[in-house]
């Protein structure tokens, strides 16, 4: 064999960097979501990816000029805090990275709470909150992250029913919560 570099194929190298990337991250995300529907993505690129090759009908909202169109998803250039969605319009709602907002909420859950119903406002009754987010603290904890504790509790406040998490990888955890119908 020669000491030259090797040439790998692009089509059979990208699915095994993304399983080295995020892509058990999006598998999780993806067995949270439950059934496909319309799906709000908050996140990584990839995992809305992952969701629309599963059949979900994926809305990805970036703030960032970075990010690119592509046929799997549409793109929508807007804030988390001001989506252009109707009210009771998608049937998940994946937030990346959101869960720094909630520290805390398992000793006070009534902000925490109130903070996750303002997330809920695109969600159709019986639909599906799913959270990824780092809890560790990085080198020395220098890093802010939330609890695995302060999530669930401020799922239970904002009155969310079927509440599971995964561990995809160490530091990272994904949350689900249902949001129940008549509330």
């Amino acid at each position: 064999m020669s000491k030259r570099a090797r040439v790998y194929d692009r089509s059979v190298l990208s699915p095994f960097l993304a399983d080295l990337g995020s892509g058990s991250i999006a598998r999780a995300v993806v067995a949270a979501a439950g059934a496909p529907g319309r799906a709000l993505v908050l996140a990584d690129v990839a995992i809305a990816r992952e969701l629309a090759q599963k059949g979900f009908r994926v809305v990805l909202s970036a703030g960032s000029r970075r990010v690119r169109p592509r046929p799997d998803y549409v793109l929508v250039r807007a804030s988390a805090d001001a989506l252009p969605l109707q009210s009771r319009s998608v049937a998940v709602v994946v937030m990346q990275g959101r869960g720094v907002e909630l520290r805390g909420a398992a000793e006070d859950a009534a902000l925490a709470a109130e903070r996750i119903r303002s997330w809920l406002a695109p969600l159709a009754p019986e639909g599906r909150l799913v959270l990824v987010d780092r809890i560790d603290g990085g080198l020395l904890g220098a890093r802010s992250a939330v609890s695995r504790e302060d999530l669930c509790a401020a799922l239970l406040a904002a009155r969310l029913t079927g509440i599971a998490q995964a561990a995809p990888r160490a530091g990272t955890v994904v949350t689900c919560g249902v949001y129940p119908p008549g509330t």
